[in-house]
């Protein structure tokens, strides 16, 4: 766990205590339409039963908190980790969710729940820790319909760890046009640059570039797992990061039926030298279309300094 303290949830016992004490108001409107006065504690059932506690006048709103009808904010709380639904997230593959996952990751103890939470492209420099269960789905809407654009989710500079969901490319809403060679390398799911790795253990599909970039962090072990898709990972000048597992699954990069447009399905190690110390330990796939791996343009090998057994079915 690499998240700041200042960023950890309440303890039990305070949870427990502010449970007791709190008003329970079934949606966000309705606690919003209140006059509370300071001190006062109140449970919204919408938001995945988000606490808050209304703070003095001097206090100022931040992400997640509520204002009243008589002008006062409460604070949200967190209590263990927070839903996106905390932070007004619907999850039904509909609703655009892009606002409320960039909070809800930029809370620094972020718990993925059931559903499916659309979004558009989100950059964010503070620390992320991310547990989710089961069922947990963040999907691109059309953040790839431009060619200035790379990561869906771009982290920089940050702790970060990440441990369960699904990251969903959305390939078959995505514009043909910029599926090339030239413009789908950098277009990733999700992309971590110069940051602190705690674990990272994710998996992706139905995208058409590269699921996983990690450029320059350092730290941490990574496992990255992906299906239907056209490239697994980008790993460039990592420096004592443990790639424990690159899996892939039913992969194919076949570009408008040109055999000669393609690159690696599963690790484009770009410059494998300039990774320091970051060995691949594992890699698993299976049902490729093309060729598992490629020397392409100016990179090196990038099947280069397995420690274990590769498995290619």
């Amino acid at each position: 766990d690499n998240t700041s303290d200042a960023l950890k949830p309440i303890s039990t016992a305070t949870d427990v205590e502010l449970s007791k004490k709190a008003s329970y108001v079934n949606t966000f409107t309705a606690l919003a339409l209140l006059s509370p006065t300071e001190g006062e504690v109140f449970v919204c059932v919408e938001r995945a039963n988000a606490k808050y506690i209304v703070q003095p006048a001097s206090y100022t709103a931040l992400a997640g908190d509520v204002t009243f009808a008589n002008v006062k904010i409460a604070a949200l709380q967190k209590q263990r980790r927070l839903s996106p639904k905390a932070f007004g997230g619907v999850g039904n593959d509909d609703a655009n969710d892009t606002q409320a996952i960039t909070d809800w990751l930029s809370c620094g103890y972020s718990e993925g729940d059931l559903g499916t939470y659309l979004i558009d492209k989100i950059t964010l420099s503070t620390d992320v820790n991310v547990k989710s269960s089961s069922g947990f789905v963040i999907k691109a809407r059309s953040a790839f319909d431009t060619t200035t654009q790379e990561g869906l989710i771009e982290i920089n500079s940050s702790n970060v760890s990440w441990v369960g969901g699904l990251l969903n490319g959305n390939k078959n809403n995505i514009s043909s046009n910029i599926r090339s060679i030239a413009t789908n390398k950098r277009k990733s799911l999700l992309q971590l640059t110069s940051c602190t790795l705690g674990e990272i253990s994710v998996s992706a599909k139905d995208h058409f570039g590269h699921c996983f970039l990690l450029d320059s962090n350092t730290g941490g072990t990574v496992s990255l797992y992906c299906r239907d898709s056209a490239y697994n990972a980008y790993l460039d000048r990592n420096e004592q990061v443990t790639f424990e597992n690159l899996v892939s699954f039913d992969m194919t990069n076949v570009i408008n039926n040109n055999l000669d447009l393609f690159q690696d399905v599963n690790a484009h190690v770009v410059h494998q030298i300039r990774n320091i110390s970051s060995p691949i330990k594992n890699v698993f796939m299976s049902n490729i279309g093309v060729r598992p791996g490629r020397v392409f343009s100016s990179s090196t090998v990038f099947f280069n300094g397995f420690t274990q057994s590769t498995c290619f079915k």
